[in-house]
């Protein structure tokens, strides 16, 4: 895995921008935050881009996009229990898999990944991707964190580089008792960067959160959250008949009984949380609607249920 500059200066900018916290006031600091943060993701995303030649988001042909409807498509267990119909709306839509979705059996439109800096983990998900190259050959495969985790571009099939095309992707510290500020200038920085195309998309503390506001910088009016189930460590591909076809991932496990990407422990906001101020404060305010596509998702209720409609057919 190749790493970019970024991980060498990485520890001076935390010593610099925690010095600088303490004396500038949060909504100037934010604002003077993502800026500095865009130049040098920037940076080092198109230092890739000169050496290997892959191309940048911004430049991706959004002609696959077929509907208003983006599911996204995690890993959850809950995956394993949707119906033939259900899948049969999710093909008619637009569909975007991300990390180990690779295992599943439904090809999406598009998808996000990004280097995972457990050899052992990441070696995984390019062996399952060199199964299944002709089946993604056609597949857009947009790789976010760059700047940090590098690319193990040795490892990409021949039949998938011409369909990569590399983020730049901005995040900067906020607790949570600024979150509600942190998307309100991050989501107006964006925008302002991303008039004439995919320049840069918005993240907080995990893939999940890029994925909407990639959505929601496509012009996607409903994002549908599938596989999004937070509440336990349990995954589609646990299940024998995977290990029988493809190795996979070993995943962490805790005492909670969540998601560890929603765990409420000191250094890390549930994701429960940060999806309920992005829906607050930037898709409700646009007009875009969010959706769980299982009831057992800890979203449910708060988060409606997608697939309602089809419920009431069932019953009637």
């Amino acid at each position: 895995m190749e790493i970019s500059f970024y991980q060498k200066i990485r520890r001076t900018l935390k010593h610099l921008y925690f010095a600088l916290r303490k004396i500038v006031p949060a909504p100037v600091f934010l604002a003077l935050s993502f800026r500095v943060m865009y130049y040098a993701n920037k940076f080092a995303v198109m230092s890739f881009i000169s050496k290997y030649k892959f191309s940048l988001l911004e430049n991706l042909d959004l002609s696959f996009k077929k509907s208003d409807t983006l599911f996204i498509l995690g890993s959850g267990s809950s995956i394993n229990e949707y119906s033939k119909s259900q899948w049969d709306e999710i093909a008619e839509g637009n569909s975007v898999g991300f990390n180990f979705w690779l295992l599943h059996d439904f090809t999406p439109s598009f998808y996000v990944y990004e280097e995972n800096l457990d050899e052992k983990r990441n070696n995984i998900f390019y062996e399952i991707l060199e199964r299944k190259k002709d089946l993604y050959a056609k597949v857009p495969f947009i790789v976010k964190d760059i700047e940090y985790k590098g690319l193990s571009v040795g490892k990409i099939p021949a039949e998938i580089k011409e369909q990569i095309y590399l983020s730049i992707d901005l995040t900067v510290g906020a607790s949570e008792e600024e979150l509600d500020l942190f998307f309100m200038k991050g989501n107006q920085f964006i925008t302002r960067k991303n008039k004439n195309g995919l320049n840069v998309i918005l993240k907080k503390s995990g893939t999940l959160s890029y994925l909407i506001f990639l959505a929601q910088q496509m012009n996607y009016k409903k994002i549908v959250l599938c596989g999004i189930d937070l509440n336990n460590s349990n995954y589609f591909y646990d299940k024998p008949e995977y290990d029988e076809r493809y190795p996979t991932p070993s995943n962490y496990a805790n005492k909670e009984g969540v998601h560890p990407t929603n765990l409420n422990i000191e250094g890390n906001i549930p994701m429960e949380k940060i999806i309920a101020v992005i829906d607050e404060q930037i898709l409700k305010p646009q007009g875009i609607e969010l959706f769980v596509g299982s009831k057992k998702s800890a979203l449910y209720p708060i988060v409606p249920y997608y697939f309602e409609n089809e419920a009431q057919k069932d019953c009637d």
